[in-house]
């Protein structure tokens, strides 16, 4: 910002695009019989920017890279952790919150159920719409449906 301008003045490069349309299943999901939809409910990846009723959009995959965010499944459970491989190879699923060990997927069965493409967060007390029609209702993250197989996919 040049000195001769004052701060109160708007800077157009950030002005809202009101103009144009944005469809968010377009712009986040590229695989759409297999994205879903997570609610967070749990703090373990706050130091990943991922925080409690967070919206997660994941794509169903068992494929991972070292530092992907990932739903992992523990059994019946899902869980969301940073997947990391050692130097030796092994598996890991860490929690981005040093309050959680690390879980190392060969010795609890742990495996990848998809990955992370994105959280959004919601901001001043708003609260996520569940639902594809205008009777939607309102509803807070322990009222987000559980999506452990295809058959309760939420698009």
């Amino acid at each position: 910002m040049s000195k001769s301008k004052k701060r109160s003045e708007a800077d157009p490069s950030f002005e809202p695009q009101t103009n144009q349309c944005l469809d968010l299943n377009q712009a986040l999901i590229k695989q759409p019989h297999s994205t879903f939809y997570f609610g967070v409910t749990g703090d373990q990846m706050t130091d990943a920017g991922i925080n409690p009723e967070d919206l997660l959009v994941v794509e169903r995959t068992g494929e991972a890279q070292h530092g992907d965010i990932v739903i992992v499944c523990v059994g019946e459970e899902l869980s969301v952790k940073r997947y990391e491989v050692s130097d030796d190879g092994e598996v890991w699923f860490a929690s981005a919150n040093p309050c959680y060990l690390p879980m190392n997927a060969a010795e609890c069965g742990a495996f990848v159920w998809g990955k992370v493409t994105f959280s959004i967060q919601a901001h001043s007390g708003s609260r996520w719409l569940v639902g594809s029609d205008e009777s939607a209702e309102i509803a807070s993250a322990d009222e987000w449906p559980d999506i452990i197989d295809d058959e309760e996919e939420v698009h």
